[in-house]
């Protein structure tokens, strides 16, 4: 019996036959099935809570992969919570998956009709140097047929929504993906879709799509109102690719 917290990553390899039992509070097994090891199996997991973890991958002593999160699947590594938060940093971006997503549910914001907007960072930190970002997103309103974007070719964050009001029942909510693990060999970039109530509660929509311009080592991100705070939950997902 050992003790993990919150947010670990760890592998076992097991020395003969035991009974994993498939538990939904504190310990959750792929399709909820029971499994018994073997000597020599190796099972992954993440602690989404002290003493509470998810089995994401499990292997057998001669490399057949036996149970796993499924094909493509997402699987859950962490939700940060901000209440009218400068900014939220989440972390837990490395070379596991190839493909990070992040669900921004029930965004308010401080600041009327200001736009949000992302960072890259390393173990060194957030990057927020100047000229170091480019961005497009494009945005369209209930009630306006026009399609407006805005986009920079040197920019210090990548911004991802626009115009979002912050009265009673305003606010918004996007998806967001971190394309690449990150130790990927080129730029880091990320894309997504966002639907929000704007300043006169009108329904906005958009897609964005943005890069580092240099390579980095992605192990965190910022996701941040420009002018103003945010509050709202922000979760984590890795997708496997196989």
């Amino acid at each position: 019996a050992f003790t993990v917290v919150a947010g670990r990553r760890f592998t076992i390899q097991f020395d003969g036959a035991l009974t994993m039992t498939h538990h939904a509070t504190n310990l959750d097994l792929p399709g909820g099935a029971n499994i018994t090891t073997a000597a020599g199996d190796v099972a992954e997991f993440f602690a989404t809570g002290t003493n509470t973890v998810q089995c994401v991958n499990y292997t057998k002593a001669d490399g057949t992969a036996v149970v796993a999160a499924g094909g493509g699947a997402w699987n859950f590594i962490s939700t940060t919570v901000a209440s009218t938060s400068s900014g939220v940093t989440i972390t837990g971006l490395d070379s596991t998956y190839d493909h990070y997503a992040v669900v921004m549910s029930d965004m308010t914001v401080s600041a009327d009709g200001n736009g949000c907007s992302m960072r890259f960072g390393d173990s060194g930190g957030i990057d927020s140097g100047s000229g170091n970002y480019s961005y497009k997103y494009g945005r369209a309103v209930d009630g306006d047929g026009n399609y407006a974007a805005s986009n920079s070719a040197s920019a210090t964050y990548i911004e991802f929504t626009a115009g979002i009001g912050n009265a009673t029942g305003e606010g918004f909510s996007a998806i967001m993906y971190i394309g690449g693990p990150g130790d990927k060999t080129g730029r880091p970039f990320v894309h997504g879709t966002y639907v929000g109530l704007g300043t006169a509660s009108a329904v906005a929509q958009g897609s964005f799509a943005g890069q580092r311009t240099a390579v980095i080592t992605v192990d965190r991100i910022l996701i941040q109102q420009n002018s103003g705070n945010i509050s709202g939950r922000l979760s984590l997902y890795g997708i496997a690719h196989a």
